[in-house]
């Protein structure tokens, strides 16, 4: 029997802060090594091969969502793991898999013929790969996972990048050819389900034993999932009838570039919260302030990303994809403040799983379908990509209050509550985009790589300057509340005490 009780010291916020800066550092480095060959392959192939990918992509992410098994998180809510848990883990990802597999190989042939590209078969075959090997990671992993330590997942996912970067580059430097994308995407989960089993052991065991402690969990957070990549992808997969491919890979590398702050800091945040909410969820006050907590911590490091991403969208995409991808900048600027409201009700999914109210997150998806697909599909024929971004904003203004609801009905936190807890953040954000709106026009004029990544730079370092000193003069006038800029500060009191206790030392 693997199910120990967790130990109460260190406290949970110290293992949920912690475990949280370890996912979110190595979402930010994976991120970094995605650049890094977002650059490479923007220079190498032009927009019409990420047009391309882009369809098969958007195929492959709903089929995947369509048989979605959220297993490690449902380990990490069983209360008393036995081996049994672990073999029926890996069996269900082991089934998902296969059965993908055979799925997308009977619908690539269709696929094509609908988009009337060949070349979408084997290209769809191919990337199935992927989330097949997704699910065949250690179940082991799990109980890290339950202990809020994630440090094995950074070296993980840094080793499957850094693969990816080698295969893509190797691919497109050789070929010249969409395919570099592909070698990238199938390699990162094939190395991390690898090195999972080093850092995990674990024998694999087909098993269903323990079939009933997942069924309930998996019911509703699956149909969740389900509905959340359709509306997610709706957008591609329209857009991939009414515009061209080049535009279609205009439009999905802005948007995978605006998605930046979500996947390397709100994705990799819901693991611990989860955690820590399942741990908290009988006690009714906790819950509440550690929600709010989460909810203005993520804000407060997620609203400048998206601000200065959108503002300084010349800049990044001249320097990071060359000048063929001038005409993505409008849309990057648009698709990063897309992302803004729903920073606001960020670990609303964690917060649902940990009550057991996956219900209700179902709902929300229902909700969010029931409005974005049919906007979606009526912008796409009348406006085109215009249109698709316009939706997308107002999809996302609409569901962050929407959701502030149902957080309202799981926690008993007001909107109104939840609305003054992310006050100061967007307060400051506002200070910020107000400075750079000034500064960044005198970008546009120069043309000297050297000295675009100089000024931009600098760009940043203002804009972070006068965010975090605005946030820090409201914080001292809300009367220093317990937050992360309490959190910052102590740390930075007491590095600097301890700095002069040893100044003497060092004089000596």
């Amino acid at each position: 029997m693997i199910g120990e009780n967790l130990p109460a010291e260190p406290p949970i916020s110290a293992r949920t802060g912690s475990g949280a800066a370890w996912l979110i550092s190595s979402r930010f480095a994976t991120r970094g090594v995605d650049l890094a060959t977002l650059a490479i392959l923007a220079r190498l192939l032009d927009p019409a091969a990420f047009g391309l990918v882009a369809i098969a992509m958007t195929l492959l992410l709903i089929v995947e969502a369509v048989f979605e098994l959220p297993i490690l998180q449902a380990l990490v809510r069983i209360e008393i793991l036995e081996h049994g848990h672990f073999d029926t883990a890996f069996t269900l990802g082991v089934i998902r898999g296969g059965v993908l597999a055979l799925v997308m190989a009977l619908c690539a042939w269709p696929f094509a013929l609908i988009y009337g590209d060949h070349r979408l078969a084997p290209l769809i075959c191919v990337l199935a790969f992927a989330p097949a090997m997704r699910g065949v990671i250690s179940p082991r992993m799990a109980i890290f996972a339950r202990q809020i330590n994630f440090r094995r997942d950074f070296v993980i996912e840094i080793v499957g990048k850094v693969a990816a970067l080698i295969a893509a580059a190797t691919v497109a430097f050789t070929t010249h050819s969409y395919w570099a994308i592909v070698a990238g995407t199938v390699a990162t989960p094939t190395i991390t389900a690898a090195a999972s089993f080093g850092f995990a052991p674990y024998r694999p065991r087909l098993s269903l034993s323990h079939w009933p402690a997942f069924r309930s969990f998996l019911g509703w957070s699956s149909a969740a999932q389900v509905l959340s990549a359709i509306s997610w992808q709706c957008d591609r997969l329209l857009l991939g009838h009414f515009t061209t491919p080049a535009g279609l890979g205009r439009y999905a590398l802005a948007s995978d570039l605006a998605a930046f702050p979500e996947t390397a800091l709100v994705v990799p945040v819901g693991r611990p919260l989860m955690a820590a909410f399942a741990l908290i969820r009988n006690d009714d006050t906790r819950l509440r302030l550690a929600y709010l907590k989460a909810s203005s911590t993520i804000v407060l490091l997620g609203l400048p990303l998206c601000l200065g991403l959108s503002l300084l969208a010349d800049p990044v995409v001249r320097l990071l994809l060359g000048g063929k991808w001038l005409a993505a900048i409008p849309l990057l600027r648009w698709l990063a403040l897309a992302s803004v409201p729903m920073l606001a009700v960020a670990p609303f999914a964690g917060l649902a799983m940990a009550e057991g109210r996956t219900e209700i997150l179902f709902r929300q998806k229902v909700i969010e379908a029931a409005f974005k697909i049919p906007a979606i599909a009526l912008a796409a024929m009348t406006f085109g990509i215009a249109g698709v971004i316009a939706v997308r904003i107002v999809t996302s203004v609409m569901l962050a209050f929407v959701t502030m609801a149902l957080v309202r009905r799981i926690s008993g936190v007001t909107v109104a509550r939840q609305l003054t807890g992310v006050a100061r953040p967007f307060a400051s954000g506002g200070a910020m985009a107000l400075t750079l709106a000034l500064v960044t026009p005198r970008l546009a004029a120069i043309q000297s790589p050297v000295l675009l990544g100089a000024a931009l730079a600098g760009t940043v370092a203002l804009g972070a300057l006068v965010y975090s000193g605005s946030g820090i003069v409201l914080w001292q006038l809300a009367g220093r509340p317990d937050c992360l800029e309490a959190q910052i500060i102590g740390r930075l009191r007491r590095m600097s005490r301890r700095l002069r206790r040893k100044g003497p030392h060092f004089q000596t």
